[in-house]
């Protein structure tokens, strides 16, 4: 018989770092969103149209607390924000 399909288990599969993967799949709970094959796929589909890596997608949906995700949200509201992000890529604790 095939396995159930699992949202948290397919991100995983293609990289997404669990602790990201967990918060967002709380920020869809909270919003009532079903975690189907079908928005998985929507989801991916706009992570690449984005061209941003997708534990980025994800740490800024769980920031903004998005369920969803659309590539034009990073170009109209983010732009600066995503630029920013990626020439700073490493956090150090000590300044």
């Amino acid at each position: 018989t095939p396995s159930a399909f699992s949202f948290y288990h397919e991100l995983l599969k293609l990289g997404a770092e669990k602790q990201l993967v967990s918060d967002w799949l709380a920020v869809r709970k909270n919003k009532k969103l079903t975690n189907t094959q079908t928005a998985l796929n929507k989801f991916l589909k706009q992570v690449e149209i984005s061209n941003y890596g997708l534990n980025e997608v994800l740490e800024k949906c769980v920031e903004k607390s998005w369920g969803g995700f659309e590539a034009d949200w990073y170009k109209k509201n983010n732009s600066d924000d995503f630029q920013r992000n990626r020439s700073t890529t490493k956090v150090t604790m000590f300044g």
